[in-house]
């Protein structure tokens, strides 16, 4: 859950993401899958997180010490948790613990059940683009003679 933390103290979502994991994923160690809960929300979210700082909130207490900008992992971490701290390493944040009962509307989304592993097939952000692109009141049609009118255009168009 993306969240934005309110003058009065109150937290208020901005958007939710969920997903199913894929069959190998299920095999993965808690830790594991609470890395990837982390790394993929963040992945999901990058558009608002990027160049930001934020606090990153999870109920697993032994990612705040692998996650911890103070903390280092260490030399024989496995291979998936360096991927993912390496990953984070863009990201300016701070990782503090939350108790499950205070992370309520995140668990509720672990714990929704899903048929498929993605909820859209296409990335949101091209599925915005494109919704813009139909509320546009040009056409093609209308496109096309503006660029034959236009004289740099037309030199374009013609090449």
């Amino acid at each position: 859950v993306l969240a934005h933390l309110m003058p009065d103290g109150t937290e208020r979502p901005i958007e939710f993401a969920s997903r199913t994991l894929t069959k190998s994923e299920r095999n993965y160690s808690v830790l594991d899958k609470e890395a990837l809960a982390i790394k993929w929300a963040v992945q999901k979210f990058f558009h608002y997180l990027y160049g930001r700082r934020f606090v990153l909130f999870t109920d697993h207490q032994p990612l705040i010490h692998i996650f911890s900008k103070r903390n280092q992992l260490p030399v024989l971490s496995a291979t998936r948790l360096l991927h993912y701290a390496l990953f984070l390493q863009m990201f300016d944040f701070d990782i503090k613990y939350r108790r499950s009962e205070h992370n309520g509307n995140a668990d509720a989304l672990s714990r929704m059940p899903q048929n498929s592993s993605e909820l859209f097939t296409m990335d949101d952000v091209e599925l915005f683009q494109l919704k813009q692109l139909n509320q546009l009141p040009l056409t093609c049609k209308d496109i096309s003679k503006a660029t034959v009118a236009d004289q740099e255009m037309r030199e374009l168009y013609d090449r």
